[in-house]
Formats: structure tokens, sequence, C-alpha cells
């Protein structure tokens, strides 16, 4: 039994949407995470791409998957992924979606991002539920949590994602987060205003107003400053992508680590970044 999915990156929402704010995210359909799975003596899990510290909870996320659909019998899980660990590129989420395309007999995306979703916990919680169902649905995503993802129309555009190689896992600094605004609750109104740009961020992608998206992601980033989970090397990255001609740039994802997400007038200037900034790499998204 073999299935793949794909990455993804949150353009506009993050740790906002936990909270009931709406998100956008897309897919990168090109970035993927392969599994192969057979009938075996033992339950267990060949890692491949995927840091072997994770393996206790691939391990428990394979037989929660086998509860799911009424495997009387042992899996051997291969993993082959080209998703980059912890960045906030969605390596878990494809994971669960992978193996659950992989057992399902339903190939109806909704199934199985329902049911990928109770593998993801095993990795993050309370996650939102975005990740799996960019994953499952390959399409960009409007999304708000609770409520069935809408689908949304993206003028094609071009993207720069860099790794800062920093890690930190998402459920830590969700959890830190929650801490935080618990503490502090004026800090809530930086919540409701990601929610806001995401909003608003959905109309400018599908006129593809450029630059107007670029302002949003400056903006957003500025709130995910004051939630505390930017970093000395994401905030250098960002400079980097904003030196080399973006016209916005943001972290993606929890935070702390991980990706940032910078956009361009043209494919031309996103390649050129790309070679200058170490880790990056420039995508069409559409």
């Amino acid at each position: 039994m073999k299935a793949s999915a794909c990455a993804k990156l949150i353009l506009f929402g993050e740790h906002s949407v936990v909270y009931g704010q709406p998100a956008i995210a897309v897919p990168l359909r090109s970035i993927r995470l392969k599994v192969e799975l057979k009938k075996s003596s033992q339950d267990k899990v060949s890692l491949k791409g995927v840091n072997a510290s994770d393996s206790k909870r691939v391990l428990s996320a394979l037989l929660i998957a086998r509860q799911q659909h009424n495997m009387p019998y042992h899996l051997r899980l291969r993993i082959d992924s080209g998703i980059p660990l912890k960045c906030g590129m969605g390596s878990s989420a494809a994971l669960s979606v992978a193996v659950t395309s992989a057992l399902s007999k339903s190939k109806d995306p909704s199934t199985v991002a329902a049911a990928a979703l109770e593998l993801e916990r095993v990795f993050h919680g309370t996650p939102s539920g975005i990740d799996v169902a960019v994953s499952a649905y390959e399409k960009p995503v409007f999304f708000i949590r609770g409520k069935k993802p809408i689908f949304i129309r993206i003028r094609p555009m071009w993207i720069l994602v860099a790794n800062s190689g920093g890690r930190t896992p998402t459920r830590t600094v969700v959890q830190q987060v929650r801490m935080k605004l618990q503490k502090n609750p004026a800090l809530w109104q930086a919540i409701r205003n990601m929610g806001a740009i995401a909003a608003t961020a959905r109309a400018a992608l599908a006129k593809g107003d450029i630059k107007k998206l670029g302002r949003l992601m400056n903006l957003n980033q500025t709130y995910l400053r004051w939630l505390g989970v930017s970093s000395p090397k994401l905030e250098g990255l960002i400079r980097s992508a904003l030196d080399s001609g973006a016209l916005g740039a943001k972290l993606s994802g929890a935070g702390r680590g991980g990706c940032i997400v910078a956009v361009y007038a043209t494919k031309a200037e996103a390649q050129s970044a790309a070679r200058k900034i170490k880790g990056a790499f420039a995508v069409r998204i559409s």
C-alpha cells in the first residue's frame, strides 16, 4: 500500500487560527512525503528523511491508523520524506494524510482529512486542522477551525521560502503562546488583527495584488513578534528577503525556528533572491 502527500505553507493566520480566526494556506505540490505499508509480524517504522527521535510518535500514529481502518494484522511503515522537518511545512500532516490515504478505501479528501486529523493530534496535541486540509485536498484554502475549508482562487505568483535551520516543536510554541495570552489579555488584539489580515489577503490573492500582499505580510509579522514567536535567525532571513527585493516577508508556521515566506513581483526576482539567501528556494503558488 503506497501513497504520498504534499507539503504546505501558511501565508496568513498562524497561531490566530488556533483561536477561531481565519487563516490561508497553500499546497507545495512538488515537495512530498511518500509512504509504503506492508503486512508484518509486528508494527514497526523505517525512516528516511525523518528524525529517529520521532519514531515513537510515528508508531503511535500508525497504531491509531490501524484501529481506524480495522486492520487485523501488524504493519511495517516505510517513510521517505522530502519535506524538511519541524520548519512549518507540514511534515507531520503530510505523514498523517499519506498513511490514511494508503489505508483508506475512500479517497474522498474530506474523509481522509478527518481521519488524518486524529493522527495529527499525536504530533501536535490540538492542531487546528489547516495542515491536513491543505495536504489532503492539495488546494489553497481559507480555513476557520471547526468549519469546512473554503477553497480559494489564487492568481499565480512567485514566493521565496527560506529555512532558518532552527527547530522548535509546534506543540511547544502553541502552548507558550496560550500561556502568554492568559497572562496578558491585551495580546488578544493581535490574534483578532491577524484574522482580519487573513480575510483581507483572501481578496488580494484572488486579484493578484502582490503589493498589497507584501504589506499584509509585513503587518502580520509585526503581530507575530508581539506574540514572541519570531527569532533572531528568522528576523535575519526576513531582512535578507526584503533587502533582495521582496514586497513583504514573514515567518510561516509556529515560529521560533522554521521557515519564512516572502513574496516577489516576478519569477526572476524570486529566483535571484533564492540564489543569494542560504537555505532558500523559489516556488510558484496557484
